[in-house]
């Protein structure tokens, strides 16, 4: 009996590790601290990629965080 719990103890082990996961996943608040570039607009922050028209051209939130004349009229 001893036998079988030593054996058993042995390869516990062996058998939980194939049930652990690929990558550890990363902590909701470092998800949360990520930053992705805005800019803003009427007082508030819109993400990078929006078009606005303004004076007749098409205006794009930039990746650096600038409003970019994209010279498309509008």
């Amino acid at each position: 009996m001893k036998i079988i719990r030593l054996l058993v103890a042995a390869l516990l082990p062996l058998v939980t590790s194939g049930n652990a996961p690929a990558e550890p996943k990363p902590l909701p608040w470092l998800v949360a601290q990520s930053r992705t570039p805005s800019c803003e607009l009427d007082n508030r922050r819109v993400p990078s990629g929006t078009r606005i028209c303004n004076d007749r051209s098409v205006w794009e939130c930039g990746s650096s965080g600038n409003w970019v004349n994209t010279g498309q009229a509008c």
